[in-house]
């Protein structure tokens, strides 16, 4: 006779899903506001904000390019905003230094969505605002934008315009008084991407960033 456990379903253990704990959900929420009021307050009248901001920048669009499955070098970043030249070692071959430009080029457009976008990515962010306007007022901030996002990315839009107008909304909601791009959810664990680091949270390592300045400068010359 076949045991009863065997009369289920098989997919039924695979499609069955826990209800989320709210009090772990409440911890988790309490600890990234505590932590993101920190950084805000370390932020406020810093001589170096805006070069705090220059850095962040750089790191955010490294793990955005990261979380769509790009590994790109920031101090590149760095070098094609400023009108710079690349370096690249003379005995790469011709497909290398094309796969570096194209990088540089990738990473130049995800920094402009967030820095400065153009006509047509401006009026990309001004939908993916008007989504997170329709949150309700009494929802924390971050669970706004989370919820925004979801329904933003499952809608078939693009990653880039809601990064961008979820730096605005924090400043509406009083969350941040700078525009800090945090923008980038960690990956699940074997979902990164190939070669890279395992990231960080922003609020962590830009509090660390404001208070220890000279051990985040570029590669010297």
């Amino acid at each position: 006779m076949v045991p009863s456990a065997f009369d289920r379903t098989p997919l039924d253990s695979l499609t069955r899903t826990a209800p989320a704990d709210p009090m772990l959900l409440a911890a988790a929420l309490a600890t990234a506001t505590a932590a993101i009021a920190r950084l805000d307050q370390a932020l406020a009248s810093h001589p170096l904000a805006q070069a705090f901001l220059y850095r962040t920048r750089l790191d955010a669009v490294r793990q955005q390019a990261a979380v769509d499955g790009q590994m790109i070098d920031p101090w590149h970043l760095a070098a094609t905003i400023e009108g710079l030249r690349l370096r690249m070692d003379s005995a790469l071959r011709i497909i290398d230094r094309g796969d570096i430009l194209e990088k540089a080029r990738t990473a130049l457009t995800l920094h402009q969505w967030i820095v400065e976008p153009d006509f047509d990515q401006e009026g990309a962010v001004q939908r993916a605002e008007a989504m997170l306007a329709l949150q309700p007022p009494s929802l924390p901030p971050l669970i706004a934008g989370a919820i925004a996002l979801r329904n933003w990315v499952e809608s078939g839009e693009t990653r880039p315009a809601m990064r961008s107008a979820m730096i605005r909304f924090w400043r509406k909601r009083c969350l941040l008084r700078l525009p800090v791009p945090l923008t980038v959810a960690r990956l699940p664990a074997g979902h990164r991407a190939r070669g890279s680091r395992r990231p960080r949270s922003a609020h962590h390592d830009g509090t660390r960033l404001v208070r220890s300045p000279a051990q985040h400068r570029g590669p010297a010359s």
